[in-house]
């Protein structure tokens, strides 16, 4: 497992696969709305877990904040702080949680000077019980190959490892397993191509939740599939068999949910979809009340409500921003990538940071 291939790491971040091209000028916007864009975490950010007291992101490091509402404390930006990474050796670009840990994948570059970039070739994930020490996960057993972890948000953790099966890397296998804390991870009942999970669902893209206790959500470019039972609906063959809407947004990226709307973090920004009283989504997005799309116009690969159960705009909401591509050929620049959040008695969203 140590000797990943670095060209299929780009798998597993299927949110910066796509070319973000957004006309847009948020700095204008938030002048002309006499708001002040503050500093925020830059870099690609593609989880935000809650384990314990606090919420975790990572940008490459590790930041925590208190997972209290900012209607609480009476705080906004500046919360995070960096978190420990003892023992971790690397970069962390993917958390995940269980009831008991919480866990960290981390990746080691090497120069690709013929290509001018820097690529993944090593690969480690570690667990921990208070998120200061670290403890390296033995997947010595393990074929090499792509890695990302994610979690069923509510009790369980996984890994799902994609193989090459050719010497050109256009083929894989795929195998989902179970983590286990600081034990070697366990085969279990996930499909082999899962990248993301709700409850006992899963999905072949990172982006599926559970609303209100009612629908699963998750998606394929701009269809937004829902379903309310336990079928192994994550089968493409019975995609069609799914009640579904085909919405005007770009290609979805991740969902996260309120009592009364889904968030969508798509290729080109941020959207949302009211749900309606039975908890089935409209046909159609909404404009945010305030000034989200203008904002947020990049890839989304992150949203992250902090209260579920509470409307949208009465709880705090988070979302990230990448850039696709290279930095020359798209229209944000790399000050644009990194967190971005929304506090309800502040009432707009911005920057995010420490």
């Amino acid at each position: 497992m140590k000797k990943i291939l670095s060209a299929v790491i780009t798998v597993f971040s299927i949110a910066i696969l796509f070319l973000a091209v957004s006309c847009h000028d948020p700095i204008f916007y938030m002048i002309s709305q006499e708001v002040v864009q503050e500093e925020g975490l830059q870099g690609d950010i593609n989880s935000m877990v809650r384990f314990g007291d606090n919420l975790y992101i990572s940008n490459g490091r590790i930041y925590k904040k208190t997972a209290e509402s900012s209607t609480s404390t009476g705080l906004y930006n500046g919360q995070w702080t960096e978190s420990s990474t003892s023992g971790i050796e690397g970069f962390v670009f993917f958390l995940a949680t269980d009831t008991s840990y919480i866990y960290a994948l981390s990746f080691q570059f090497t120069a690709d000077n013929d290509k001018s970039l820097n690529l993944a070739n090593n690969i480690s994930l570690y667990a921990s019980t208070d998120a200061q020490t670290w403890t390296e996960v033995d997947l010595s057993s393990f074929e090499q190959g792509a890695a990302r972890i994610f979690d069923n948000g509510s009790n369980a953790a996984y890994i799902g490892i994609k193989t090459p099966t050719n010497n050109e890397g256009t083929e894989y296998t795929s195998t989902v397993y179970k983590l286990n804390g600081t034990s070697t991870p366990t085969t279990c009942s996930a499909p082999g191509d899962s990248l993301g999970a709700a409850g006992d669902q899963f999905w072949k893209t990172p982006a599926i939740c559970y609303a209100n206790g009612k629908y699963y959500f998750s998606y394929n470019s701009k269809t937004l599939y829902y379903w309310n039972n336990t079928s192994d609906y994550d089968n493409e063959s019975l995609r069609d068999s799914i009640a579904h809407v085909e919405l005007d947004c770009d290609d979805i990226q991740s969902i996260a949910a309120t009592s009364d709307y889904l968030l969508l973090g798509t290729t080109k920004g941020i959207a949302r979809v009211k749900l309606n009283a039975s908890g089935e989504p409209e046909a159609t997005t909404t404009d945010f009340a305030n000034n989200a799309q203008s904002l947020v116009t990049g890839i989304v690969p992150m949203v992250f409500v902090l209260d579920p159960t509470q409307p949208e705009g009465q709880t705090d909401e988070y979302a990230s921003m990448t850039i696709g591509g290279s930095l020359s050929s798209s229209q944000d620049t790399f000050t644009e990538t990194g967190l971005y959040a929304y506090y309800p008695t502040r009432s707009v969203w911005n920057r995010d940071g420490n």
